[in-house]
């Protein structure tokens, strides 16, 4: 179950019935807690969410930019290999592997749109 879930879920348990096996201070204390690691899970919910939107659009033009022969960085690429490493220099690291062609053949019939 989802933390963001999880947590109002706990909550509510306790509401309904927990109250009544502790004492009142140790109750109130506990629902204090939980109210704020709730609020916490959901501010690390929101973090996620914004940096994978705002990296979306970076991570697909690096990804599409490594595939030939239109991609910016696999240049002397054939039409459609995927380049592991662009780098032909310091150090000379220019290779593709079916593996991770693969992956990315994967990911670009499955979530990219053009």
């Amino acid at each position: 179950m989802h933390m963001a879930v999880l947590i109002p879920y706990i909550y509510q348990q306790l509401l309904w019935g927990l109250d009544s096996y502790l004492p009142k201070g140790l109750f109130m204390r506990l629902l204090s807690s939980l109210q704020f690691v709730s609020f916490v899970a959901l501010s690390v919910q929101q973090n996620v969410n914004n940096y994978v939107q705002s990296e979306s659009p970076i991570a697909k033009a690096g990804l599409l930019a490594n595939i030939g022969p239109s991609g910016s960085k696999a240049s002397g690429a054939a039409s459609g290999i995927v380049i592991a490493s662009p780098s032909t220099t310091n150090p000379d690291y220019l290779f593709t592997w079916v593996r991770d062609s693969s992956l990315v053949r994967r990911l670009v019939a499955t979530f990219i749109n053009y």
